[in-house]
């Protein structure tokens, strides 16, 4: 059975949506089938299993109480939070048949519904109150408008980011999600490696020494598993972030966007064992650079990572080089086959 979650351009939220769908067809399937994302260019398909609604049981399990409400729902608190969560699994059991419903054709749903719940900025930083509209005229001063969004889609994203989203602190607080590629990916594989890089203390130095640090942690968790006989290998294209930081009691937009992720791909592409040494020495580099007064090295390295440039590669090496020299610092070098590795796949 194949389902399909139309974009609106909201990158978190068509993503959430999408997690969030993949994770309901997972819990009712009726047969040991894999749930799968793939991204086709407009829209998200989701394939699965033949499901059934009769039993809502297994959905509870979706929205139980130890998951990260609190992230979820950051900028909101106290009665509108403990709303939100009631209207999350109210929405879930009661509609779950017009949920299915609607994702099985290609149905553009709109994605703005002014009697819908509201989109808070954690759950895409699109829905920020004046992201989107000038808050300041020359006639008015006005803070902007909330984004109101459909109560079944409202659900799943909701339910998307609670299981699948990833969140690290630093300079901001960071919500993480890896975009399916067009090649697809397994619902519980992703789960899986999340618990992994969840357990994991990642670079706090700046939002891109986060970012290329999770990145280096998701490509170590997927190579690991090159090792199974399982042909199929999950192909993310990107890490889809938000990132927030706290202004007295208020939440404000930091930065947000996509990471890439190909240039680490194109490395596992290769045998496991020259990748995956080469990403022990890129995690291995990052923790040393998060100390203080190591910063840039770690800076350099997450340069490189998000821009595999050879100029960008020369300038990580310079600052590698120098504390390698410095017998104080425990550093590791990178072996011949590694620099050639690493070379070879650069952009000129």
């Amino acid at each position: 059975m194949q389902y399909y979650v139309m974009k609106t351009g909201m990158e978190m939220f068509d993503a959430c949506r999408a997690y969030g769908l993949g994770l309901v067809l997972d819990a009712l399937r009726s047969s040991e089938q894999v749930v799968k994302i793939i991204d086709c260019g407009p829209y998200y398909q989701i394939e699965g299993g033949e499901v059934g609604i009769r039993n809502k049981e297994p959905l509870k399990g979706l929205l139980t109480s130890d998951l990260p409400w609190n992230r979820v729902f950051l900028t909101t608190r106290g009665t509108a939070r403990d709303r939100s969560v009631s209207k999350a699994k109210d929405v879930l059991i009661s509609q779950i048949g017009k949920m299915l419903d609607d994702h099985k054709d290609f149905n553009l749903i709109n994605p703005f519904d002014s009697g819908g719940e509201t989109l808070s900025q954690s759950q895409d930083l699109t829905a920020t109150k004046g992201y989107r509209v000038p808050v300041r005229t020359k006639v008015s001063y006005t803070e902007g408008s909330n984004v109101k969004v459909p109560a079944t889609e409202w659900t799943l994203s909701v339910i998307g980011e609670l299981h699948l989203g990833v969140w690290k602190g630093g300079e901001a607080l960071v919500s993480i999600l890896p975009k399916p590629g067009f090649e697809g990916i397994r619902v519980r594989r992703w789960r899986d490696i999340k618990g992994s890089i969840d357990k994991q203390r990642v670079s706090r130095i700046s939002t891109q020494t986060t970012l290329a640090h999770t990145a280096v942690l998701l490509a170590q968790e997927i190579g690991s598993r090159k090792t199974s006989d399982d042909p199929f290998i999950d192909k993310f294209s990107s890490l889809i972030f938000g990132a927030m930081t706290k202004t007295g009691n208020q939440w404000k937009p930091h930065s947000g966007g996509i990471f890439p992720l190909d240039f680490l791909y194109e490395l596992l592409e290769k045998d496991r064992k020259i990748p995956g040494e080469i990403f022990e020495i890129w995690d291995h580099v990052l923790r040393i650079g998060s100390r203080k007064g190591r910063e840039d090295i770690s800076l350099s390295l997450s340069e490189f990572i998000a821009h595999p440039t050879s100029d960008s590669w020369e300038m990580y090496q310079r600052v590698h080089l120098r504390y390698l020299l410095d017998e104080r610092i425990k550093i590791r070098a990178y072996p011949n086959e590694c620099i050639k590795e690493v070379v070879e796949n650069v952009r000129s």
